[in-house]
């Protein structure tokens, strides 16, 4: 019968919608007709223009289908805490849970409110554009449960405050849940934190009391921050200094001699910088080894003070030349 048939119409629809929602809210109106038949043993008097000459009535209703596309993204940071310099990342993750395509998405994020700057992205989805400090990502049409990932590489420009960083997206279907199209990551701020390192080599084992000889010393900041007020000390105990130089791979540094020690300074030392110090000494009269200790400081906090001094040991070899003559008081 026909209405029986627009029952099981109905009914298949209702189980589609409810497997593949797309399925349904894919389409644009959906209209539904209701059929009245009367038994053949009763007459229908009605005269209404839906009804036929046997006395079958009809009725349809017909609702345009609205799009929605409940749009989700969370953002995760690869560390509780940064360190002005620190290069780490973040992980934002986006999703469409339906029912219907997304049209016209777009994920934005602003790093520069954060103290932040941005290196690198990388999308898997979308077309990606980015700026020193803010980025957008579009997606023409985002298909129901499709889902992307976009991956941040960022340092840190700033020291004060907390790291907080929220990433948008929306889209112009209607979203019926958009409370879930923001999230936040906050994360710590470190002050400024610098890693200086220093080591220092001679090239003897052993030192004669009136040679020379040369001491190799190489320092270093690794990071993540600049390092403020940098003195590097070296007092040469059984050692006079005949000569020092040094060099640096960025920046200038202060450098002195004496006769007995050395001493380098310099205001800043950059985050990657280093240098390298050559001497030449000479082995004083004495006993027992040489040992010589050199030091690097800052008032920057080191998260790594144990290679901030190195020491040196070489031996100290004792050297007499003796001499001898023979003269007779007569020649014959």
């Amino acid at each position: 019968m026909p209405a029986a048939r627009a029952l099981l119409v109905a009914l298949a629809l209702l189980l589609l919608g409810t497997l593949f929602p797309a399925f349904v809210f894919a389409q644009t109106a959906v209209t539904n007709v209701a059929t009245l038949t009367p038994p053949v043993t009763v007459v229908n008097t009605n005269t209404n223009v839906s009804c036929t000459v046997a006395g079958v009535c009809s009725s349809q209703d017909s609702d345009t289908v609205v799009p929605s596309a409940d749009l989700r993204i969370t953002k995760t940071a690869s560390v509780v805490a940064g360190t002005v310099g620190q290069t780490f990342s973040y992980v934002i993750a986006f999703a469409n849970a339906g029912p219907s395509a997304a049209a016209n998405v777009t994920l934005t994020d602003n790093l520069s409110a954060a103290g932040l700057v941005l290196l690198s992205g990388t999308n898997s989805v979308g077309t990606l554009n980015t700026t020193s400090n803010a980025l957008t990502l579009t997606i023409p049409t985002f298909a129901s449960s499709g889902g992307g990932t976009l991956t941040l590489t960022v340092s840190v420009s700033s020291a004060s405050g907390s790291i907080t960083n929220a990433v948008g997206i929306t889209s112009t279907t209607a979203d019926p849940a958009p409370s879930t199209n923001t999230s936040t990551s906050t994360i710590s701020r470190v002050a400024s934190a610098a890693d200086l390192q220093i080591t220092k080599t001679a090239s003897v084992t052993a030192g004669t009391v009136g040679q020379t000889f040369n001491y190799v010393i190489t320092f270093a900041n690794a990071g993540p921050s600049a390092a403020a007020n940098v003195t590097l000390t070296d007092a040469l105990v059984g050692l006079t200094v005949v000569s020092g130089t040094i060099s640096m791979s960025s920046g200038s540094i202060g450098f002195q001699t004496s006769t007995s020690s050395v001493t380098a300074t310099t205001a800043s030392l950059v985050s990657g910088a280093n240098g390298t110090i050559t001497l030449t000494v000479l082995v004083s009269a004495g006993s027992g080894s040489i040992t010589n200790a050199v030091y690097v400081t800052s008032t920057t906090a080191d998260p790594s003070t144990s290679n901030n001094s190195t020491t040196n040991t070489i031996g100290r070899v004792q050297v007499a030349d003796l001499q001898l003559t023979k003269t007779p008081s007569v020649s014959a």
